[in-house]
């Protein structure tokens, strides 16, 4: 007889942190990767000190997500289809992975064009205390479409607030915002070529 075998939360997520990416940096673009597949034409990263938490905002301009692919977007292991020949990440773990690597709280907004804003969010020490995977997912709230607006001027995009960041590796907001600029100039030259503005703490 087959029964369910559901992983130990905290433990599996204790594990997760230490794999997968060889920086701070290369987490941030993998998240950035998601904006460019999403048509994103412009991508900034805020990144700031609030209350000595060094809070890191990426914000893009692209389709949005609909209800269904932000429940998948996170979710480890996500089943949201992906195109294997064009998409940067192709791994359904990229904005989870990337998240927790560096930061014990994940939020997103995001909203398609003439749709509602929708709100999700994870936080890992929540996850532990209870053992249980969780997370919210819900229509936003003012406060949150504020946030939004504050981020992007379109009808349509997404920002991901990473906070309670435990494992950066510069903890001095503008150091590590010139080190992540000069990397994603590198990376992503031939996208800003093509006429997508990637920028930092502009």
């Amino acid at each position: 007889m087959s029964i369910k075998n559901h992983p130990n939360a905290g433990k599996l997520l204790s594990s997760l942190r230490n794999t997968g990416y060889d920086s701070n940096y290369t987490a941030i673009e993998d998240i950035i990767d998601n904006s460019i597949d999403a048509g994103a034409r412009n991508v900034n990263v805020a990144i700031n000190t609030v209350d000595k938490d060094v809070c890191i905002i990426i914000a893009d301009n692209g389709s949005g997500m609909s209800e269904d692919v932000l429940d998948q977007a996170l979710k480890l292991g996500s089943a949201t289809q992906k195109d294997e020949m064009s998409d940067l990440g192709k791994y359904g773990m990229g904005l989870c992975t990337a998240s927790i690597s560096m930061a014990k709280s994940l939020k997103v907004i995001t909203k398609q064009a003439n749709d509602d804003y929708l709100y999700s969010s994870q936080d890992l020490d929540e996850v532990v205390e209870i053992d249980e995977f969780i997370k919210e997912l819900r229509k936003a709230n003012e406060e949150e479409i504020a946030l939004f607006k504050d981020h992007i001027k379109d009808d349509h995009g997404t920002i991901v607030v990473l906070s309670k960041t435990d494992r950066l590796t510069n903890t001095n907001p503008t150091i590590f915002a010139n080190n992540l600029a000069k990397d994603m100039g590198r990376i992503y030259r031939k996208f800003i070529e093509a006429g997508i503005v990637i920028s930092v703490n502009i």
